[in-house]
């Protein structure tokens, strides 16, 4: 419990829709009172925050390793040829990856 009043205190607005939607659910009693104004306090002043934040995207390189693990678990598909085309990818985007750092 004392994690997640830890958690509160220090979680900023995210977005519009994210404040609304405290400040409403603080009113219906779905959190507890003052909940709103502890985010708010942690939200920097002046900040234009979104209408709704977007999600994070997953890094090319995971998806490319998602999609060759995904393929070779599949006999059939280990044998077509966009199967080494997804390993020569994964490749490719892990050389990339390692040039920027």
């Amino acid at each position: 419990m004392e994690a997640s009043v830890a958690m509160e205190k220090e979680a900023p607005f995210k977005s519009d829709a994210q404040r609304r939607w405290m400040y409403a659910a603080e009113a219906r009693g779905e959190v507890p009172k003052g909940t709103a104004g502890r985010w708010q306090a942690h939200t920097p002043k002046g900040k234009n925050l979104p209408e709704h934040a977007r999600k994070k995207k997953a890094s090319a390189i995971a998806f490319a390793r998602a999609m060759a693990k995904t393929a070779a678990q599949s006999t059939a598909l280990s044998r077509m040829p966009a199967y080494d085309k997804l390993v020569k990818l994964e490749d490719k985007l892990r050389r990339l990856y390692r040039q920027k750092e």
